[in-house]
């Protein structure tokens, strides 16, 4: 267990797999955990209301989503500063994918945004909105396959997690219906995602009932087991590159739960 800021939200693992980054919703910062210590480096501001967090490709910047902006923020990992880009929506949860895509969702359009970002090592311009996805249902979150041919997303009312064909999501249009290939019934409050490296489970939280999280097998694209966490319920998940590890956000709490998978 990693004691962090209260409000625990979203959580990330850098690419090279040395960090975790969780976003505090109400202190509006990102803080960094060191992977092999399990122990806090850093702490850093991105305004208030942080909800989803993502790191860049090359790991030198994160994009941090807030439902009450229509501004994805972005901080300078080395520096902490930041820049703000308009991207047309209020977000919620945030991906990276292949191709240098960043997919946000966009609980109150009931819509996935699709931001192309610039692979740079200076903070500017490096986000720009691209495409838009219909077809969800108040989507608080998202997570994508390792190849970025498939996302992920809670569908938090429903109770559902759609799988989505990204190979099909047309640049430049925005106002396309999501391809989706299955709707997977959850628990209630389906919020957290992580996908395992090898694609073959996906790892659900439910927020705020239940101290549970599901796992679904991706053949079958059903739930299979779950995993008791003492001290949720859980809102934020991610999973480590080598994929021994799942890292679980307390929101009440105030800690990370590193539970072996």
């Amino acid at each position: 267990m990693i004691s962090v800021l209260e409000t625990p939200h979203s959580i990330a693992v850098s690419h090279d797999g040395s960090r975790v980054y969780v976003s505090h919703f109400r202190s509006g910062s990102v803080t960094i955990i060191d992977t092999t210590t399990e122990s806090v480096t850093a702490v850093l501001e991105s305004g208030p209301g942080a909800y989803g967090v993502a790191p860049s490709f090359n790991d030198k910047f994160l994009h941090v989503a807030h439902p009450d902006s229509e501004f994805l923020q972005t901080v300078q990992v080395a520096s902490g500063n930041r820049i703000g880009a308009g991207i047309g929506a209020k977000t919620y949860g945030l991906v990276t994918a292949g191709g240098g895509r960043v997919y946000a969702t966009a609980a109150l359009d009931d819509a996935i945004i699709v931001l192309d970002v610039a692979l740079v090592d200076v903070l500017d311009e490096l986000v720009r909105n691209v495409a838009r996805i219909n077809g969800v249902d108040f989507p608080v979150n998202v997570a994508a396959s390792s190849d970025g041919s498939r996302l992920y997303v809670s569908n938090y009312f429903s109770a559902t997690v759609s799988v989505i064909d990204a190979t099909n999501v047309t640049v430049g249009v925005f106002d396309q219906q999501a391809v989706v290939l299955d709707r997977i019934p959850a628990a209630t409050g389906p919020y957290g995602l992580a996908v395992s490296p090898d694609d073959s489970r996906l790892f659900v939280a439910h927020f705020p009932d239940g101290n549970a999280i599901s796992v679904v097998d991706t053949t079958s694209l059903s739930v299979v087991d779950s995993i008791s966490v003492e001290s949720g319920p859980v809102r934020g998940l991610a999973i480590s590159r080598d994929g021994t590890k799942l890292y679980a956000a307390n929101y009440f709490s105030s800690s990370i739960s590193v539970l072996d998978v």
